[in-house]
């Protein structure tokens, strides 16, 4: 059911905002460490202290993700240019801190006086913290008004409602508070935002937690004990967090999952619809799906299905045509699959990395911007699916169940 126009043009004009102000924190993110050192806890810092402490714990190993380009009937942009090459991935770790404190609307962990970076993910997404609790507004709690927890980790910040970043930078963490149990026996209490998500209580259960493993953020300052800090595994060039991190999270649902649902009852060429999105909806989704129809496409809005649905979706589809968008963040559930992204030209290239993590086949189609939504030519469209279904193998009949 469509929203209230008023709730999707205020929901708009929000997007609106915080896209111009997403433009010119990224230079204010990357002096952030330079500028403000002294009150900030790096990664290096983190790992010194706990390996003081004896609690520095590595797993797995330092990896090299080599990527190339996609392809495109023009050349690529600067953005995906960018991420051509090696990326180096440093072995994970999982450490502890004693006596952190949680402050702020989007809590902020504070070791002594500096605050623990590793633990937030991002410069940028630790002034995204800060902004959106001032243009949010609201009340704040009293600074007296506080509690204490044993064991904690902190999965919650501005971005966490996002199903990418829950999924790349949230999900992703829990193979180290896993690595942390095995080790200490303990199970950090997770921290969650106010009113999580069906998507990330769906996630979780599914990964072996209930409602007795965490606590919704109520802006209480809130001392933990042992402040669990899991690595972000980001590769050393680029932001995109999660590169290799995601197999273990891909297989540990792709395993939960097929329990659950048949990946049989979807198609297995599927086009994924925002028309229930706010931006980058297809204006001429009809006549897209006029061509798709005939290669055997069925369409989806992912959004209308349960979070066990898009992982079976995906674990199951041989050929995504989509939009760039959150939708795509399922491709970690595919297995070889062929990727039509219908791509504006100042989109990032987001997808295409996780595609090519995967060993997925990878192309966009380039889209003409109308407003926040984009218009696809349906003749490129064809030539691009077809291609795919060749280098694929697959016939050009419909092929809508395996």
């Amino acid at each position: 059911m469509d929203r209230d126009p008023i709730d999707r043009l205020t929901s708009t004009a929000r997007r609106v905002t915080h896209d111009r102000v997403r433009a010119v924190y990224h230079a204010l993110a990357d002096g952030l460490e330079t500028y403000l050192s002294p009150l900030i806890l790096d990664r290096g810092g983190l790992q010194e202290v706990c390996r003081r402490n004896g609690t520095l714990r590595y797993y797995g190993t330092s990896e090299a993700v080599t990527l190339g380009v996609p392809d495109a009937p023009d050349e690529p942009t600067t953005r995906i240019l960018d991420r051509d090459g090696e990326h180096l991935i440093p072995a994970p770790f999982v450490g502890e801190l004693p006596g952190v404190t949680l402050v702020g609307r989007y809590p902020m962990p504070i070791y002594g006086r500096r605050l623990v970076l590793e633990a937030i993910g991002r410069p940028d997404v630790a002034l995204l913290n800060l902004y959106y609790a001032i243009a949010e507004g609201g009340p704040l709690r009293k600074t007296d008004d506080r509690r204490t927890l044993d064991c904690a980790v902190l999965l919650h910040n501005c971005w966490d409602q996002g199903y990418f970043h829950w999924t790349t930078e949230g999900l992703t963490r829990l193979e180290g508070v896993e690595q942390y149990s095995e080790r200490t026996g303990r199970r950090p209490t997770l921290v969650l935002g106010p009113d999580p998500p069906s998507f990330q209580v769906e996630s979780l259960r599914l990964l072996g937690y209930d409602e007795s493993d965490w606590i919704e953020w109520d802006g209480r300052a809130t001392t933990v004990e042992r402040f669990v800090v899991p690595s972000m595994r980001r590769g050393t060039r680029g932001s995109e967090a999660g590169l290799v991190a995601h197999r273990w999270l891909r297989d540990r649902l792709r395993s939960a999952v097929a329990e659950r649902v048949d990946s049989d009852r979807f198609a297995s060429r599927v086009y994924v619809s925002r028309a229930d999105a706010d931006r980058r909806r297809v204006t001429n989704e009809a006549d897209v799906m006029d061509v798709l129809a005939e290669y055997g496409f069925e369409a989806y809005r992912l959004g209308e299905m349960s979070f066990v649905e898009n992982v079976a979706l995906f674990a199951g589809a041989d050929v995504v045509v989509a939009p760039h968008g959150a939708g795509l963040t399922n491709l970690l559930y595919a297995e070889d699959a062929s990727v039509v992204e219908l791509f504006r030209q100042n989109n990032t290239p987001t997808y295409f990395v996780l595609a090519r993590q995967f060993g997925h086949r990878h192309r966009y189609v380039e889209c003409r911007a109308r407003g926040v939504d984009l218009w696809v030519d349906p003749a490129e469209l064809e030539t691009a699916v077809v291609e795919e279904l060749d280098a694929a193998g697959l016939d050009y009949e419909s092929a809508n169940r395996r």
